[in-house]
């Protein structure tokens, strides 16, 4: 991890062998050392996507995140979509799957291919995705959330369908201002989640 982590071993070190003497405050200070070195170092990348508004009639969009902070809000009134985003390349790879026509398709967000449970899922985590969706373009979105923290701000959107699942998340879900369009559905499923 980073130096936090490596500075959160030290201090562990230096307790250890503040209570023990000799030959054990030894060896545990060698094997808390040791701890040091295996400590996985975060290779943060950051990647910026988006596409301009060029006559899409409708927009399925899956935005799939596990860890960190996810936000999603309206985009200006030139844009189909716009998602930046900042994560661990040691354990995730970004998403960025598109099929253009009038029925625009986007599944955006991270995705892993570490299923051994050694992830470090952390919703405090410095990786995020900030999604900005069109103001005019009847939108079905659907968010697949892990240990996240969510603010969805869908106010001046024109939402058609909302599907929400969420893990262990904190989420906060916002319509600020009218939907421009029928939202015929709302359907949140949560885990261990706030909502």
């Amino acid at each position: 991890m980073g130096h936090d982590a490596r500075d959160h071993v030290l201090d562990r070190l230096e307790g250890a062998q503040q209570g023990m003497t000799g030959r054990t405050g030894a060896i545990v200070g060698l094997c808390l050392v040791g701890a040091l070195g295996q400590l996985r170092a975060q290779d943060w990348q950051t990647m910026t996507t988006s596409r301009q508004l060029h006559g899409e009639e409708t927009l399925s969009a899956t935005v799939q995140f596990l860890s960190g902070t996810v936000r999603v809000f309206p985009a200006d009134n030139r844009t189909l979509y716009k998602a930046q985003m900042r994560y661990d390349a040691e354990q995730f790879q970004p998403v960025n799957r598109i099929r253009p026509g009038s029925s625009f398709r986007l599944r955006v967000g991270l995705d892993t291919d570490d299923f051994k449970g050694d992830l470090d899922l952390d919703a405090s985590s410095p990786q995020y995705l900030d999604v900005a969706l069109p103001l005019a373009v009847p939108t079905d979105l659907r968010m697949e959330l892990g240990i996240a923290r969510a603010d969805i701000e869908l106010g001046g959107l024109a939402i058609s369908r909302v599907d929400i699942q969420t893990g262990a998340s904190e989420s906060v879900m916002r319509f600020s201002s009218v939907n421009q369009t029928e939202c015929s559905r709302i359907d949140l499923k949560a885990g261990g989640a706030r909502f």
